[in-house]
């Protein structure tokens, strides 16, 4: 039977009518079967991603018809990728494991483990809200001292704030390029101090802060790093009643702040003591949670569980770059996949009108890479073995000719005129979007792509590094500076390939 096409709302009853469909078929939902990301799957991440901006709500798709739940081995196995893509998006709200898959017989990918103990930092890419707010009463506070360890490759972004006296006055520690940087504010001063050594290196760092009465000091592995002396004292006295400590987050608004901050940091703490408080909730809040959890190894780059997407606009990232006669556009990335199929990188105009899609989906038993340009250019080339290993991905295209190179895989075509128009003319507008993992699901875009799953590094439009800071919208379950670290493999490009050592602590 033809499968059609229904463009429906997304409801709870459709989740249900389908898991109870193939309940009947042995209960084939609950399995531990390879998870693909499918059309319905790229819906519901840009759905959710929605609750952010209501515009960008569109409906749901089901690439299923009534009838055919029952009628053709086929439509079987549609009905159950669709009911794992379902189970992946619901274990991610319930806080369960998603699984990375094996590719073919050699190549395994990360290690999924998360460490109960590490908890991450990174929430919400667009609102400073705490992952877990501490309130102590001041008369129980003995010793004003915190400490914890921290890693992250993320150079900005708030550590932890603390208040008393209903915000009135409070203590932000936050890191700004890679350095530690301190803001307060009290009704004795207003100051921000920044200092001290780069941070953000991937390796745990013990960080303490003790106040004392006109004394805040900063140690870094158990050295100092930063002291301030404010008088005739720090702004905490004896007529406050109580004080908070919210991690990973604000609680006044991002305008208070002195000198302005991005708020998401990319990070986890662990071994902390706030106060010398007991804190025990959170350690098993965390052990409980595998989403407020972090990776136990991790290296640089950018983690897409596929679930979602992240989107920049260009002039935000780089100016118009050279003469409109000599114009021409490249991309670059390491990409690091663990499913068999996802898009790369689209570009948009701001209408979301397509310009052009990099995406790879299995045929044959390998991945193969497809560019469209417009609507009248494309590029289709095989990938090279092991793509989970890692593979630099290159584009460039000119007024006359588009180049696509995986590896050592390449292939070139001859740009059309209409389509290299159209790119050029939204460049130089400023008004070109960069969508890295997926596109918005709209009918205008089509819903041949899958999202991508995997890490990216290295990420290069024009020849400068994208910076994940600067991110126009991002998926809260996109982790925008770090990767879970190889698991194994025995592919040279993973010995030789030039990923830095991890250095870790034993916790």
């Amino acid at each position: 039977m033809r499968l059609q096409f229904i463009r429906t709302q997304f409801t709870a009853s459709h989740t249900g009518a389908l898991e109870k469909s193939l309940q009947s078929l042995g209960d084939t939902y609950k399995t531990q079967m390879p998870r693909r990301s499918v059309h319905l799957l790229a819906s519901l991440s840009w759905w959710s991603a929605g609750q952010h901006n209501a515009e960008r709500r569109p409906p749901s798709l089901l690439k299923v018809s009534h009838s055919a739940i029952t009628m053709h081995p086929s439509c079987l196995l549609l009905l159950l990728s669709l009911s794992t893509a379902l189970g992946d998006f619901e274990l991610y709200q319930r806080g369960g494991f998603i699984h990375s898959e094996k590719i073919f017989s050699s190549c395994f990918f990360w290690s999924i483990n998360k460490n109960p103990h590490f908890l991450t930092l990174a929430h919400q890419w667009d609102a400073p809200i705490p992952i877990e707010i501490v309130t102590v009463k001041l008369e129980k506070v003995f010793s004003f001292e915190s400490e914890f360890y921290l890693r992250t490759y993320d150079p900005e972004g708030v550590v932890f704030y603390g208040d008393a006296d209903a915000g009135n006055n409070w203590f932000v520690l936050a890191l700004r390029n890679g350095r530690p940087e301190i803001q307060i504010s009290n009704e004795h001063c207003r100051l921000v101090v920044s200092s001290g050594n780069i941070l953000n290196d991937g390796i745990w760092r013990k960080i303490a802060v003790n106040s004392q009465k006109n004394e805040i000091v900063l140690t870094v592995d158990d050295k100092i790093a930063l002291v301030i002396a404010i008088f005739p004292s720090i702004g905490l006295d004896d007529s406050m009643v109580d004080m908070r400590i919210a991690l990973g987050g604000l609680l006044i608004n991002e305008s208070s702040l002195l000198v302005p901050l991005r708020h998401s940091l990319d990070a986890c703490i662990v071994n902390w003591n706030w106060l010398q408080q007991n804190t025990s909730w959170i350690k098993e809040k965390v052990a409980r949670n595998p989403n407020l959890q972090c990776h136990t190894d991790i290296m640089t780059g950018s983690f897409f569980p596929g679930l979602g997407m992240a989107v920049f606009r260009c002039s935000d990232l780089l100016n118009a770059s050279g003469t409109e006669v000599s114009w021409s556009l490249s991309f670059e990335v390491v990409i690091r996949p663990n499913k068999h199929n996802g898009l790369v990188m689209a570009l948009l105009t701001g209408g979301h009108d397509p310009l052009l899609k990099i995406q790879f989906s299995l045929q044959d038993n390998h991945e193969q890479f497809k560019l469209s340009l417009g609507t009248a250019t494309t590029i289709s080339i095989e990938s090279p073995a092991r793509l989970c290993d890692g593979q630099q991905l290159n584009l460039t295209i000119s007024e006359s000719e588009a180049t696509l190179q995986i590896g050592d895989q390449r292939g070139r075509q001859t740009v059309d005129a209409s389509d290299f128009a159209a790119l050029k003319t939204s460049w130089f507008n400023r008004d070109t979007l960069m969508f890295l993992g997926g596109v918005p699901g709209l009918d205008k875009l089509g819903y041949d792509w899958y999202l991508y799953a995997g890490c990216m590094q290295d990420v290069r439009l024009q020849g400068v590094a994208v910076d994940f800071n600067q991110v126009l919208f991002k998926h809260d379950s996109v982790s925008s500076h770090s990767c879970p670290a190889p698991k194994q493999s025995s592919s040279p490009s993973i010995l030789t390939g030039g990923f830095a050592q991890l250095k870790t602590k034993e916790f």
